[in-house]
């Protein structure tokens, strides 16, 4: 197909006539229709009158409102498509004669939309493209998309253009789609897509003036994609600053408040082991110190430590220093256990934390020496319970997690807009209790060759025994609603409105698979329908176009397969193959440590949670308690 482009905000980019397939004699033809004749403009709306439908692309917010759009000549496409014709006005008094003959034709009806992008008036053309885009056959479509591109790009309506971009990739990868499209992706921060499709453009025949152009879009993609990492690390920076900030803050008036309680200490020997405690815990490993779990004359057990030699003291006070130093040295009585008004700060410290299982598989070390009488750490609450027991609970449920695809550049609250916009044309009975059902599409699905195929097998079988239990309580996990609220927004009826919203996305394909597929997971984990979920990862893992979005997928995937009884092996592996398809996504690191440390490897799970924090560190209480488990268990096991 032949492609004129020029280099501007924006670029202009046209079929010329020939492209249409016109011969010098229907030029000609064409151009002796506004000859003497009175002058008439091509509005598009006289000829043909279409209702709302998704087959013009009404479900785009642009297209279906184009007022939206700003408006603004361009008065290159004169010398590129109708230079035959004396002025602008003679083209477009051709193209109106020509469509009061022959209403149907595609191809006048993009010349019309060439005529209103000349003059400057986006919602005529977008009037225009609607009926071009209606009677346009499959194989020439790029032809118009490719007007409507432009249209939306230089009215500055680049969300929706991107939205256009995608179908027309998937529809052409003509030449004339390509780089337009490459410039759409490359304006809405999506430099993977806008690379990938530059480097494909690169191998096709083109002019050295393209190519030229072409070269020129990597190397700014490239210098825009820098300099926003570059902002971005500023700014995650400078929000790990602020937070420590909040932090030591926090630290400082906790440590007044504990040095205010000093003289609340029962004697020397509970001051001193407290003091102990605080250091072991605090400077570990602490060489000449040792602390274990034993029983006072009561028969309660309590965490006991005495230094061995001299070395303790040496290494405790440089410790110290260093920490007076960075300006966070705190009370070591905020460890101490047998004080009433301690005992009181631990209940009001974890009153807002999960109760949690004490058997959930964490083994303690044999030198601990627990009796079968031990108290239940199960409850932060107890009376036999202190801050230091609760240090090393484990949560017997993995976190949970759902990544949002926000973070890769695929903002679901646009496809919501899509979405609202459709249903205007149905209706209201027609959106009743729709459900995006997920298993019919497995016939497509060959699930052997996902990642890890042999083993989601069977976890596939074992969920949807796990889905026909009657006997397990469907209840909704406000966690993953709140999901739900912070990609789409308030909702009155979650469950009902992500259901339908799902169902006619999926139906009408109006979003990527892996995306809405993704979503129909967290739709049917919301509702404890695991069978259901687990197919719909499937057919999100299965979409070709999706690969590198699969660690949403498979983070799912790991959090299904330990919550319908699925071998620990299966959640960690899955779990690792998120990381290797995305290492940079904080959920995915804080699953796997959470897994590493029911299956004991405490330094790994540390090293995760660790990294997860660091990549985001704001509101992680839930990881900070883990890590903290993580880290004195390990501790312990080494000493």
């Amino acid at each position: 197909m032949p492609f004129v482009q020029l280099v501007g905000t924006f670029p202009t980019s046209v079929v010329p006539l020939s492209g249409f397939g016109y011969q010098p004699d229907d030029i000609e033809n064409l151009r002796k229709l506004s000859e003497g004749a009175v002058s008439k403009q091509p509005h598009c709306g006289d000829y043909l009158s279409l209702s709302f439908s998704v087959a013009v692309l009404d479900q785009i917010e642009s297209v279906h409102n184009p007022s939206l759009i700003t408006s603004k000549p361009e008065t290159s496409i004169a010398s590129l498509v109708f230079r035959e014709w004396p002025t602008t006005g003679h083209f477009g008094t051709s193209v109106a004669r020509a469509l009061e003959r022959n209403p149907t034709s595609w191809e006048l009806y993009t010349l019309a939309s060439y005529y209103w992008r000349a003059v400057g008036n986006s919602t005529e053309a977008v009037h225009c493209l609607r009926s071009a885009v209606y009677f346009v056959p499959r194989n020439q479509i790029v032809i118009p998309m490719l007007s409507l591109l432009n249209v939306l790009g230089h009215g500055n309506r680049l969300a929706d253009a991107a939205i256009v971009a995608d179908m027309t990739v998937a529809m052409n990868n003509s030449l004339g789609a390509l780089i337009t499209v490459s410039h759409v992706y490359a304006a809405t921060s999506q430099y993977k897509k806008a690379s990938t499709i530059l480097k494909l453009l690169m191998l096709m025949p083109m002019s050295n003036v393209l190519r030229s152009v072409a070269e020129n879009y990597v190397a700014a993609i490239k210098c825009h994609e820098k300099l926003e990492n570059a902002l971005q690390e500023q700014h995650t920076n400078l929000n790990s600053l602020l937070d420590e900030l909040d932090s030591l803050k926090e630290l400082l008036e906790d440590g007044q408040t504990l040095l205010s309680n000093l003289d609340t200490v029962e004697d020397r020997e509970s001051a001193l082991n407290s003091e102990m405690l605080y250091n072991y815990i605090t400077y570990s490993p602490v060489p000449g110190l040792d602390c274990r779990l034993k029983s006072d004359a009561s028969g309660k057990l309590a965490m006991k430590c005495d230094a061995v030699s001299h070395e303790y003291e040496r290494h405790i006070e440089n410790a110290e220093n260093k920490q007076i130093r960075k300006g966070k040295q705190l009370s070591p009585k905020m460890l101490e256990d047998g004080v009433a008004e301690e005992e009181e700060d631990a209940g009001e410290e974890f009153d807002d934390l999960p109760l949690y299982p004490s058997d959930v598989g964490v083994k303690f070390p044999s030198q601990w020496n627990l009796a079968d009488d031990k108290p239940n750490y199960s409850d932060a609450n107890s009376p036999s319970s202190t801050s230091s027991e609760a240090c090393w609970k484990i949560p017997e449920n993995p976190p949970s997690l759902f990544i949002h695809s926000d973070s890769k550049g695929v903002k679901v609250k646009e496809f919501w807009k899509i979405y609202v916009k459709f249903r205007e044309g149905f209706a209201a009975e027609s959106l009743v209790e729709q459900r995006p059902m997920c298993k019919p599409f497995m016939t497509n699905v060959n699930i052997v060759q996902l990642p890890s195929g042999d083993r989601l097998f069977e976890l596939y079988k074992l969920a949807n025994v796990y889905e026909s239990d009657d006997d397990i309580i469907r209840k909704v996990d406000p966690a993953l609603r709140e999901h739900v609220q912070q990609m789409i927004g308030p909702l009155q009826n979650p469950e009902h409105e992500l259901g339908q919203f799902l169902f006619t996305m999926i139906k009408y394909r109006m979003g990527p698979t892996w995306l809405m597929f993704n979503l129909a997971a967290l739709y049917w984990r919301m509702l404890n329908m695991y069978g259901e979920a687990f197919a719909c990862l499937c057919v999100a893992l299965n979409d070709p176009d999706g690969v590198a979005y699969n660690d949403i997928a498979l983070t799912q995937l790991s959090v299904l397969a330990h919550q319908i009884g699925g071998q620990l092996a299966d959640a960690i592996d899955l779990a690792e193959k998120a990381i290797q398809v995305d290492n940079s996504e904080p959920d995915s690191h804080h699953l796997l440590g959470y897994y590493l440390t029911l299956n004991h490897s405490y330094s790994s799970a540390v090293e995760h949670l660790t990294l997860s924090l660091e990549l985001e560190p704001k509101s992680r209480r839930e990881i900070v308690q883990l890590l903290r488990a993580a880290r004195l268990l390990d501790q312990v096991r080494s000493n």
